[in-house]
């Protein structure tokens, strides 16, 4: 690909930081990398210059869904920055974003002010965006699979025009201090009407120092909105105490997200949705599959099972070892596996009292020489499974023994005071607890344990 240009999203450094000794300026600036290409464009019969921005890993087989920005000299920077944001916070997919030129913006979007209808131009310029840049998109990158337009002030006016004059060409239209004219209140009335046979989403933003017709032209929506009754038109209308231009920088995102609100993957954080998954005994790797497929046929793309979210909830929800099972291999093959993954089965096993099976990952886990193992945590929990959930602490005390040769010297001294705290509560060893915990506060450093000296005075009096 060529004419690559790399832009500056946040400014340098200032040179007041210079001065200040406790802050070091950063050598490197926060950058964007995106693309310029020239479209010989038949609609208007001239060339036009497109910015293109891939995401990170981008690969021309994946689907990606394509946002659409009008006014890319100045609106372009503000949509990938919120872009690349939202989706490193999993909110959004990943998806490419495209700034359309225009060099007469008056030209290419206003449309007629008496009736709110296509100029000549607008229509050619509406064929040009609808027809010929998705073209040379699907050419030269991937295949829009989700088309997006994003626009502000009369940027927003052509958007919801273009909406309404070709429903399947956008998915998606984030109106950014929308106005109307003539009969564009009845043409998104008509449009609102149609037979969809997928979420559409409109999303628009006005300001209350905003002008005041830009202001009335939201609430007029608005109140449309509110009768929505189409269940596939997915609208929504935000206000913001915001002057014309803020409301794009207030909008932005809030548009973003409204437009991916179903790209949303359910965690377990929602323990009245997990309790009543588990009432029905449902199959986590199924509740994967149907959120994933869900996504997919909304969006059109690839989505993949987040950790944090679909493949927590699904976590959550096992309740027998053939899930338990099932769940596990459904990582191995589809998430990319680290040193935690035997911590986590262990965790899972425990939770559904399958104790043999989770010692062996336990100690699976403590064999790994890649596996963390600097915090107590990871010892403390199989020795725990062995003396009181599996009730045999001689075991627990000679794996805790076994375990503290083998151990990093930061977490070695907890040991003597779990092996003091196992014999005391089951009430076996005492002798060798008590010169455990001996040990313990002969040996007491606070940066070496999370046990505290008066915890452990009160375990050695149990001992005596």
């Amino acid at each position: 690909m060529k004419n690559i240009l790399l832009v500056l999203c946040l400014a340098w450094w200032g040179g007041s930081l210079q001065a200040q000794t406790d802050s070091t300026p950063n050598s490197h600036s926060i950058s964007r990398k995106y693309y310029v290409d020239t479209i010989q464009s038949a609609s208007l019969n001239a060339k036009r210059k497109i910015k293109v921005y891939l995401p990170d890993d981008f690969k021309p087989t994946n689907k990606y869904p394509v946002i659409y920005v009008l006014d890319e000299n100045w609106l372009f920077d503000p949509v990938v920055n919120d872009v690349v944001k939202l989706q490193d916070f999993s909110v959004i997919p990943p998806c490419i974003v495209v700034g359309i030129n225009s060099p007469n913006r008056n030209y290419d979007l206003t449309p007629n002010l008496n009736t709110g209808a296509f100029t000549g131009w607008n229509k050619k310029f509406h064929d040009y965006l609808t027809q010929e840049v998705p073209a040379h998109i699907a050419r030269k990158y991937s295949t829009p699979v989700f088309n997006i337009l994003v626009g502000h002030s009369d940027g927003a006016t052509f958007a919801q025009n273009a909406m309404t004059a070709s429903p399947a060409a956008f998915r998606g239209v984030i109106g950014l201090s929308q106005n109307l004219f003539g009969d564009e209140l009845e043409q998104y009335i008509n449009y609102s009407q149609g037979n969809f046979t997928n979420n559409n989403y409109y999303f628009v933003a006005s300001g209350t120092r905003d002008a005041t017709s830009r202001l009335r032209s939201g609430r007029k929506l608005d109140s449309l909105f509110q009768l929505n009754s189409n269940p596939y038109l997915k609208v929504k209308h935000e206000v913001y105490a915001a002057d014309h231009s803020g409301i794009a920088g207030m909008g932005l995102a809030n548009g973003l997200g409204f437009v991916f609100s179903d790209y949303y993957q359910p965690n377990g954080w929602d323990r009245e949705l997990a309790d009543s998954l588990r009432k029905i005994h449902m199959d986590p790797t199924v509740l994967i599959q149907n959120t994933l497929d869900r996504i997919n046929g909304i969006y059109g793309i690839d989505a993949k099972a987040d950790r944090n979210a679909i493949m927590d909830l699904a976590f959550g929800i096992v309740t027998n070892k053939d899930q338990a099972k099932s769940y596990l291999a459904y990582m191995k093959e589809h998430l990319k596996i680290d040193d935690q993954f035997n911590s986590s089965a262990a965790q899972l096993y425990e939770r559904i009292s399958e104790y043999d099976i989770a010692l062996e990952y336990w100690t699976n886990y403590l064999n790994d020489p890649a596996s963390y193992k600097s915090n107590f945590f990871y010892f403390r929990r199989p020795i725990e499974l062995i003396a009181y959930k599996m009730n045999k602490p001689e075991k627990a005390i000679a794996f805790a023994e076994e375990w503290e040769k083998l151990a990093p010297a930061s977490v070695q001294l907890s040991f003597k005071f779990f092996i003091a705290k196992v014999a005391s509560d089951k009430k076996v060893l005492k002798k060798k607890g008590k010169q455990n915990i001996d040990a313990f506060i002969k040996q007491y450093d606070a940066t070496k344990t999370q046990y505290s000296m008066d915890d452990a005075r009160k375990l050695q009096s149990l001992l005596e």
